[in-house]
């Protein structure tokens, strides 16, 4: 790359002597104000006689290396690299040596109009219709003869009720469901109200065909396998499936077991429905099928990464991935492809010519921790420590000075010495001895916790022997909304933040969860069915982990040391994501729009001074005891797992 001034303006432009005429984008154009275009003259054409998306001429001063000249050079619509052709070495009197010239064959030579190409030689790939897999129909195979199981519909809030009406014709008309009327199994519709307003409806399967399915045998690709395929790529070009589930038919038999319960009678799935367990495996399958024997190419459920050793191998191979694609009746989301990018990000790991590298978010909670500021916090961090103690050899020696200040009448002093230990073990916990490449073959288990002020994830491979290798780490703060949640809503926020922060690596594969919160296990149990009376927030949560595949253990909080140290420390960097936002922003403009009898305010006031309900608050924001200690409490311990905090008041379910 040459970085190059025009018109006062520095850029990179990329030397390739194969180009007759030198090229800036669009973007770079308007980077520059915009000096006038005049117009094109001729064709300028890309290789393999495209015709390029020219804009016009502009008269520009180019200075490169003390070396000036006034040039017209080509303006390209759109966004793309800016190429430093001939006619600019012609003009600056270059001689270009083997210190700047990259032997580059024209016919490898990508411009940046290949995308806007391909998208319209592949137009019906990125049509707005739903793509319809033309291969075999989906049959669910059962461990045996499946028993049938019948769940009644579930009351539908009154101010939704039209929504879910309409969004049921909806999916009717569009051929996702049909309409039964009577059916042996049917699931129980779930609907998640979005933060904008609308709603989306998913069905609950936990408990009805879930757990007699018998899941394929076939396996997610290991992360050397999708590297070796992706080895000596120069430049990467990902490609993302539109629901990409929901793109594969189901046959007549297994319509018949996906039947979901709804206010307006039964209905029947006619494509691979969203929670059923199996479909990860059917849909890699079928991935692996339509693409098989294409070189420099890795399919990781519905994301499929090609490159190639030149350019023009990369292309030649992604037109045969978008070909067979298209053949195949599949559609893509247009705003989620990329092409030709000088790196990606895959599985945790970022991927460039160079090779292939660790993302370094997956260590930041780690390396940003803050030194611990009071004896509580201390205990947390030396809960994690000791927690791999036993893995890893040196830990309890360095930790020496921090247990130190643990010893009873020892005067809390954090000074240079406890410093020094908190670094470096820091840096035991982020080295090769602790951290391990992600492995699809090896069982995962995600760990996470929360506290008054932040949450904790962990992901963890468990070895035969039992030994853990940690594969991430992530933290953060809650936001003010956050903090008011019931106790029992931040250990569900930092489950679902956990595995959102891991998802690459926890989607279509079983793992384990473990939580320091005996009740979570009943609500987010995949044997459990979703609890019709559980706070709002918890229903909405249990409905995203619907689409995982795990098994959820309680562990007692004094030996859950790894991840309340990640809650109790937070990483102070990491920032809630925009969806956590805009979720209390919603939250709050609901509850302004709407008319009440009586205010907010009063009621959060004579919620204080009731003696009953002021301790029921407390218990709902610090967590609840394990026995009721007063008979008028009662009731409310009876449902505490519905009750939760708005405003200052206190609500149940809905």
């Amino acid at each position: 790359m040459l970085k190059v001034e025009v018109n006062g303006h520095e850029f990179e432009m990329e030397l390739d002597s194969g180009a007759a005429r030198s090229v800036i984008p669009e973007s770079v154009w308007i980077d520059m104000g915009k000096p006038r275009v005049t117009p094109c003259r001729g064709q300028l054409k890309a290789y393999g006689g495209n015709k390029l998306p020219i804009k016009g001429n502009c008269r520009v001063e180019v200075t490169f290396e003390g070396r000036h000249s006034e040039v017209e050079i080509a303006v390209m619509e759109g966004r793309g690299q800016a190429l430093f052709g001939r006619d600019l070495i012609r003009a600056l009197n270059l001689d270009m040596g083997p210190h700047y010239v990259k032997q580059v064959k024209a016919e490898e030579k990508i411009l940046p109009s290949t995308e806007k190409q391909l998208k319209e030689e592949f137009a019906e790939l990125f049509g707005d219709d739903q793509g319809t897999y033309k291969g075999p129909e989906v049959e669910l195979r059962f461990k045996k003869a499946p028993v049938p199981i019948f769940f009644k519909a579930r009351p539908v809030p009154f101010a939704l009720k039209s929504q879910v009406d309409k969004k049921l014709d909806e999916l009717e008309a569009k051929g996702e469901l049909k309409k039964v009327m009577n059916a042996e199994f049917a699931s129980p519709l779930v609907i998640v109200p979005k933060p904008d307003g609308e709603i989306r409806l998913c069905v609950d399967f936990k408990r009805t065909i879930n757990p007699q399915l018998d899941i394929p045998e076939h396996p997610l690709p290991t992360t050397e396998v999708i590297f070796q395929a992706l080895n000596g790529g120069k430049k990467f070009s990902k490609v993302d499936l539109k629901s990409a589930f929901n793109q594969l038919k189901l046959a007549k038999d297994s319509q018949k077991v996906c039947t979901v319960s709804t206010q307006k009678g039964l209905y029947q799935y006619t494509r691979l429905p969203f929670g059923i367990s199996s479909a990860p495996a059917i849909f890699q399958a079928t991935m692996d099928r339509i693409l098989q024997g294409i070189p420099n190419t890795a399919v990781y459920l519905d994301d499929i990464t090609v490159t190639g050793e030149t350019d023009g191998k990369h292309l030649e191979n992604l037109r045969e991935v978008l070909k067979r694609l298209r053949d195949a009746g599949l559609r893509l989301k247009a705003d989620k492809c990329e092409f030709f990018k000088k790196e990606i990000t895959l599985l945790g790991h970022i991927i460039n010519a160079e090779g292939i590298k660790a993302l370094p978010q997956k260590i930041e909670a780690i390396q940003n921790m803050p030194a611990p500021r009071n004896l509580k916090e201390l205990t947390s961090v030396l809960g994690m420590i000791q927690y791999y103690a036993k893995f890893v050899k040196g830990l309890s020696t360095i930790a020496a000075p921090l247990n130190q200040l643990r010893k009873k009448g020892e005067k809390w002093d954090w000074g240079p010495q406890q410093q020094y230990a908190f670094s470096q073990l820091k840096k035991k916990l982020t080295s090769s001895e602790v951290l391990v490449h992600y492995d699809p073959k090896i069982p995962v288990r995600l760990s996470t916790d929360a506290c008054d002020y932040g949450i904790g994830a962990q992901l963890e491979h468990v070895y035969p022997d039992g030994s853990v290798k940690v594969i991430g780490y992530a933290s953060r703060s809650l936001i003010p909304a956050e903090r008011n949640y019931a106790q029992i809503e931040k250990e569900g926020l930092g489950i679902v933040y956990g595995v959102n922060k891991f998802n690459q690596y926890l989607f279509g594969r079983r793992f384990t969860l473990l939580t320091d919160h005996a009740p979570l296990v009943r609500i987010f149990g995949p044997k459990m069915g979703l609890p019709t009376v559980a706070a709002r927030r918890l229903q909405r949560w249990a409905t995203q982990l619907m689409a995982y595949s795990f098994d959820i253990e309680y562990v007692p909080t004094d030996k859950f040391g790894n991840a309340d140290g990640l809650s109790r420390l937070p990483n102070p960097k990491e920032k809630p994501t925009k969806a956590a936002r805009v979720e209390d922003l919603s939250v709050a403009a609901i509850a302004e729009t709407i008319t009440y009898p009586i205010a907010f305010k009063e009621l959060e006031e004579e919620t204080e001074n009731d003696k009953i309900l002021a301790q029921v608050v407390k218990w709902v924001k610090k967590g609840w005891p394990k026995k009721c200690p007063q008979d008028q409490l009662v009731p409310y311990f009876r449902k505490r797992h519905s009750l939760t905090i708005q405003k200052g008041c206190l609500l149940k379910g809905n």
